[in-house]
């Protein structure tokens, strides 16, 4: 049996280790909590919406808001894009999204948990032109994770404690 010279297997064992740090979480993967009275919004257009990175799963945040536009505009290629469950939920896209309405949105919880991301949204639906009033509706948490191509997508949501 020949053996292979350890320095030939020197590009292999870097590529391993940079595809481990690939999936460790850092600070920097964490969204910065909202300041009081701080919303974000979604709506039916990019230029009327505070994220510029829908579409875009780069951050855990940016997967996130993907997720939340996606059911905003009622477009079931943007929850591909970052949940692989998304076919449990189509029905949902049935009706075409109200072009009326907006979601609001602020970041309360950030934190690392081994090698996912959870951010914790407060979020209310509101009509353009009015402020959107809060509805008693509970917090919800999203659990991300980084893939192997740098994306990072949605493992589970809901609302808190789920």
């Amino acid at each position: 049996m020949q053996r292979t010279p350890l320095y030939r297997l020197l590009p292999l064992v870097l590529t391993l280790v940079a595809c481990a740090e690939v999936t460790e979480v850092s600070d920097t993967d964490l969204p910065p909590l909202s300041e009081p009275g701080q919303w974000r919004y979604i709506t039916q257009h990019d230029a009327s919406t505070t994220s510029r990175c829908i579409g875009q799963p780069n951050s855990p945040l940016c997967a996130v808001e993907t997720l939340l536009a996606c059911f905003q505009r009622d477009n079931i290629e943007l929850c591909r894009m970052v949940d692989d469950g998304t076919e449990q939920y189509s029905q949902i896209f049935a009706a075409p999204a109200d072009p009326s309405k907006y979601l609001a949105y602020r970041v309360i919880g950030a934190d690392r948990k081994s090698d996912d991301v959870l951010i914790t949204l407060d979020q209310r639906e509101g009509l353009l032109g009015r402020y959107a009033k809060s509805t008693g509706a509970p917090v919800q948490s999203f659990t991300l994770k980084r893939q192997a191509e740098g994306v990072w997508k949605v493992t589970a949501w809901g609302d808190v404690g789920e």
